[in-house]
């Protein structure tokens, strides 16, 4: 769906062509209708695509990743990029629904501050920037509440929900380490240009924003890996109890095994006539088991 908004102010006017999950009906309008390179079109739809900066052919491309929700279920995240194309006075910007962009408070205070397309992307990326601290928030939440769940039992399914997080936390790690590279080759490439106060304040809010982004996130990741490793040892130490367990277990019970073992064999044993043959070979037997456990106590095996 495409969405015409044409913003004006007394000095400045522009057009900003909103583009939300785009379809072959969009495409062939935005080649035909605004004269856009389909090679240009496929870099803003491709969902793979890298972060970057770039100037081509009078465009200028600008590719930045946002985190997205993708199983509400296990609060898993995944990134997707929101693609900017500026022609001459016109702005496009390619976008999934994932991404809820309040269009009408975004004109209202780009018209407030200085009616430019630089405003606009600068406005639209700092909105992005900031859901990356929520979806951190969001992340951490979920593992301290997977971590509660781990002090009374340990399951691998709890590590398969921690380890969710860890993946979402190091998908959103790598998409604000490319979001910083973006905003260098940004700065790099306006500075022989004058940026206005406003545009100006906006990316060094963006860039506070990034680099705050970044320290969260890395305290987060490593505490996450922290915890799975600890979860790991812990899971792998109980079942080294329980194999110790069954292992002395399966040692005390074959004693008797082998006893009786011997003694219904039809040859001449010792102890094996009178009346009370059975009574002597069980205590013999219980007397056996009970050797056996004390020598296993001393040796601290259980």
């Amino acid at each position: 769906m495409i969405t015409k908004h044409i913003i004006e102010e007394k000095r400045n006017s522009f057009t900003w062509f909103d583009v939300c999950d785009i379809t072959d009906a969009d495409k062939n309008n935005l080649i035909e209708n605004h004269e856009l390179n389909p090679r240009h079109i496929a870099y803003a739809t491709d969902k793979h695509e890298r972060a970057r900066y770039d100037q081509q052919e009078n465009i200028e491309i600008l590719i930045y990743n946002l985190p997205v929700k993708k199983i509400a279920a296990t609060n898993s995240f995944v990134l997707e990029p929101i693609t900017f194309l500026v022609k001459k006075n016109t702005v496009f910007t390619f976008r999934s629904k994932s991404l809820d962009l309040d269009t009408a408070k975004m004109i209202a205070k780009v018209t407030h501050l200085d009616a430019t397309i630089r405003t606009l992307i600068l406005t639209i990326l700092y909105q992005v920037t900031i859901c990356f601290q929520d979806a951190i928030d969001s992340l951490n939440h979920t593992r301290d509440r997977y971590l509660s769940n781990l002090k009374h039992k340990i399951s691998n399914q709890n590590l398969i929900q921690l380890s969710n997080v860890e993946r979402s936390l190091v998908y959103i790690a790598s998409g604000i380490k490319t979001n910083l590279l973006v905003l260098e080759s940004i700065t790099e490439n306006q500075s022989s240009q004058e940026l206005s106060p406003t545009e100006k304040k906006l990316l060094h809010n963006i860039s506070i924003e990034v680099h705050q982004a970044e320290q969260t996130v890395e305290i987060a990741l490593e505490v996450t890996e922290r915890i799975s490793a600890t979860s790991n040892n812990l899971l792998n130490n109980n079942l080294n109890d329980v194999m110790r367990f069954l292992t002395v277990w399966s040692l005390v019970l074959t004693i008797p095994t082998i006893i009786t073992g011997f003694y219904g064999m039809n040859v001449v044993l010792p102890f094996a006539k009178g009346s009370i043959a059975w009574v002597n070979i069980t205590f013999a037997t219980i007397i056996m088991i009970i050797i056996l456990v004390i020598f296993f106590k001393i040796r601290r095996f259980f």
